[in-house]
C-alpha cells in the first residue's frame, strides 16, 4: 500500500496572518499619530494663512456651527464636539479651502474698464421643432405597436 504525502502551499497559518495583520495596524497607528501630531504642531500657522488667504472661509465656518446649533442641535453638538477634538484636520481642511477659494476668485476677477471676453452665440440652436416632431413620431410607433 501506497501513501502520498502532500503539502498545502496555497494556505497562510491564521496565527501569521494575525501577526502580520497586528504588524500593519500598529505601523499604520504610529504614521497616523505622527502625522496628526505634526498637524497639531502646524494648526496655528495654518489658521493664520487661512485668515491672511480668505478670512470668509473662517468666520463661515463659525457662522455653519452656530446655524447648525439652531437648526440641528444632536448634529450641531457634535460638529462642535468634532471641531475641538479634531482642530488640527479642522484647520487644514479651512487652509485647504481658502487656498481653493482664492484659485477660483482670481480665476473670475474682472478688471473694471475692461471688458469681458463673450462669444456671440446662434440661436437657430433653441429651436425645438424637431425634438417635437420626433417626439410625436415615437409616440405614433408606440400606438401603432398598441393598437396591433
Amino acid at each position: 500500500m501506497n501513501t502520498y504525502k502532500t503539502f498545502r502551499t496555497t494556505g497562510i497559518h491564521p496565527v501569521v496572518f494575525f501577526v502580520i495583520l497586528g504588524l500593519f495596524l500598529f505601523i499604520f497607528i504610529k504614521i497616523l499619530r505622527g502625522l496628526i501630531g505634526l498637524l497639531a504642531i502646524l494648526t496655528p500657522v495654518f489658521l493664520i494663512a487661512a485668515a491672511i488667504i480668505n478670512h470668509r472661509v473662517l468666520t463661515g465656518y463659525a457662522k455653519w456651527l452656530v446655524a447648525s446649533l439652531k437648526s440641528n442641535p444632536v448634529f450641531g453638538i457634535l460638529a462642535v464636539a468634532f471641531t475641538i477634538f479634531a482642530f488640527p484636520l479642522v484647520s487644514a481642511y479651512l487652509l485647504l479651502k481658502a487656498i481653493n477659494g482664492r484659485s477660483e476668485k482670481s480665476e473670475t476677477k474682472q478688471i473694471k474698464g475692461e471688458y469681458i471676453a463673450y462669444e456671440e452665440v446662434d440661436e437657430d440652436f433653441l429651436d425645438l421643432t424637431d425634438v417635437k416632431n420626433k417626439k410625436k413620431d415615437i409616440e405614433d410607433r408606440y400606438n401603432d405597436l398598441i393598437d396591433s
